[in-house]
């Protein structure tokens, strides 16, 4: 089965449609001062941008690793991404390494009722 599975078209940017989120419930978390709806990938230009650097404009977020990681099935725990290394014995990754980006649509949550969606706060 796994041999069925191919690369995704690949979606540089979250993609936020607030037409499509009009009626999403304001999170606890969210400032009682900021407006509603609003984009919540978007960071205010007076905020730090990048969390591995201090520049005001970076490429940190086009670093990727050398050696993607493997899709893999852990059997009950359904599919995830295995570590792998570029020479046999290896170090896959060092500790804080950045791995690349995870990026999409973002939607209210329940919207989908799967195991391939993630929730942030």
């Amino acid at each position: 089965m796994l041999h069925l599975i191919q690369p995704v078209p690949l979606i540089e940017e979250n993609i936020w449609d607030e037409e499509k989120v009009s009626d999403w419930s304001r999170s606890a978390e969210w400032p009682s001062a900021g407006a509603w709806p609003a984009d919540p990938t978007r960071i205010p230009d007076a905020d730090k941008q990048c969390d591995f650097c201090d520049d005001d404009t970076c490429a940190c977020d086009n670093a990727t690793a050398q050696v993607a990681p493997q899709i893999k099935s852990y059997r009950a725990k359904g599919l995830g991404l295995q570590a792998v290394a570029s020479e046999p014995g290896g170090v896959a990754y060092e500790k804080g390494a950045f791995l690349g980006m995870f990026s999409g649509e973002i939607a209210p949550p329940k919207t989908y009722d799967n195991n391939q969606t993630p929730g942030f706060l």
